[in-house]
């Protein structure tokens, strides 16, 4: 086996990728400083000096690519073990020590029948360099030539015993997510272990599903059960997101057009009584950005239930709103906020994609901080074609390349470009402010736009708004203090 150690290495991966397309032989290779590390997804590993930072590349049999990602974690933790440092898993990639992330895996298959196995292990003498994360990290002191060893012979057994029931079984009982509320893709509920193929075992709605794929959160709690199922209705500029919240806590929404505003009222109070036809529900809650028409929605809302509650900075679910003129505050905003406080309980940006882009800034404690207002896809189209005579309006959508081959194709390129660039700095310059990371939170209707493309540390919750509806709607029937 190839074995090279580097002072300073752009990525140990991008490495042994190198090695695959020149070779292939299995190789090994490390690094005491990476400057261009990668985690999932694409996003950066901070790479400072005095970590661990290794990749294997190593034959693998296409048969069991499920389980290569629990058959690395197995291995570092076992190479832990064997320096007294027990360490958690959580799932898919993440290594965790006193309830913090120490370390994390990468699992790349650069062909057919190999495999490429990273691991980066953060350590305190490289505490000083993780400025942005530091207070959220853990960290290990490990002797790392034994440990890069140890990892290599345990995984190097496991794949040649196929121990890959064994590795799960033994990645359950150090499951750092077990009995917790975790969502994962569209999927939410309670953690259950970790399956044979690899996958991250999930309660939901009475039922064991297991996952493999999907960016996974941890949430703070699930929401409430409901007694009766609630009607819920978000009015915004553009669209409406009207639908139903039933009694186990699954969304059923669609989307309409907000305009013509005169038929609004009844478009929307005709679709919720449909879904009154077959069961009673609570009442509805509401959220709307169209002062024009609120009081004739709530006035039709009343109709079908005379229990109405209304976001809005007088009823907002408890939270702490510490801004100049929180009446400014659009319901859909303090929504989202709300279902971040109640639902999801960290340090949050929450992008929501509509007529405008809006970004807010949501403490775990339940503060909310502020935000950005930044022009969406629909209005950077309306404003292009209302100041340029050869344009015409093309729908926004992801462009099947970049490079537009007319007109439309090239303003669906643009626009998708000016969005995902926007929401890229807003993230960023956010977090450079105020010095530490957030959960990024990307909902609203211009979330398709996005598609897959949005390579960044993110979650996508299309129904965050009604989450928070639902959240404030429950608050408001508790007894208050």
């Amino acid at each position: 086996m190839l074995k090279e150690h580097h002072r300073v290495l752009s990525s140990t991966q991008a490495r042994a990728r190198d090695i695959y397309r020149a070779g292939p032989e299995e190789a090994l290779i490390s690094a005491d400083e990476q400057t261009q590390g990668r985690g999932r997804r694409g996003n950066r590993w901070i790479s400072p000096p005095g970590g661990v930072y290794f990749s294997l590349l190593i034959k693998y049999p296409d048969s069991a690519r499920a389980q290569a990602g629990i058959v690395s974690v197995f291995s570092a933790l076992k190479a832990l073990d064997g320096q007294g440092k027990e360490a958690l898993f959580k799932w898919p990639n993440d290594i965790i020590t006193e309830g913090r992330k120490s370390g994390g895996m990468l699992i790349e298959f650069p062909g057919p029948g190999w495999v490429i196995a990273g691991l980066g292990v953060n350590t305190s003498s490289g505490k000083q360099n993780l400025s942005l994360i530091r207070d959220k990290a853990g960290f290990i002191d490990i002797d790392r030539e034994r440990f890069i060893k140890e990892f290599c012979r345990n995984f190097i057994k496991t794949l040649e015993k196929k121990s890959f029931e064994y590795a799960a079984e033994f990645l359950s009982g150090r499951d750092f997510l077990r009995g917790r509320p975790i969502r994962c893709g569209e999927i939410e509920g309670t953690a259950r272990g970790i399956g044979p193929s690899g996958g991250i075992m999930i309660e939901s709605s009475g039922k064991i599903r297991s996952v493999t794929s999907g960016t996974l959160t941890l949430l703070k709690a699930l929401p409430k059960p409901l007694e009766s199922p609630l009607l819920l209705a978000d009015i915004g500029n553009t669209r409406s997101r009207i639908g139903s919240v039933d009694s186990a806590g699954l969304y059923r929404a669609v989307d309409i057009p907000t305009r013509p505003l005169s038929s609004l009222p009844g478009r929307v109070s005709g679709f919720l009584r449909g879904e009154t036809a077959s069961k009673p529900y609570a009442g509805c809650s509401l959220s709307c950005v169209v002062p024009s028409v609120e009081k004739t929605v709530i006035a039709s809302l009343r109709k079908i239930s005379s229990r109405v509650s209304v976001s809005s900075p007088a009823s907002s679910a408890g939270l702490k709103l510490s801004v100049k003129t929180p009446q400014q505050l659009g319901g859909d905003r303090i929504a989202n906020a709300a279902a971040v406080f109640h639902y999801y309980g960290a340090d949050t940006v929450v992008a929501d994609l509509g007529t405008a882009n809006t970004f807010d800034l949501v403490s775990g404690s339940g503060e909310y901080l502020g935000g950005v207002i930044a022009p969406g896809a629909d209005s950077i189209m309306d404003a292009l074609v209302s100041r340029a005579a050869r344009l015409e309006t093309a729908r926004p959508a992801l462009p099947g390349q970049i490079i537009g081959k007319d007109t439309e194709s090239a303003l669906r390129s643009g626009i998708y470009c000016t969005i995902k660039g926007q929401i890229s700095a807003v993230f960023e310059s956010l977090e450079k402010e105020l010095k530490r990371e957030f959960m990024r939170i990307i909902t609203g209707g211009g979330v398709e736009l996005l598609d897959r493309e949005f390579r960044e540390r993110h979650v996508t919750d299309e129904n965050l708004t009604l989450k928070g509806l639902t959240a404030i709607w429950n608050f408001s029937r508790q007894p208050q203090k």
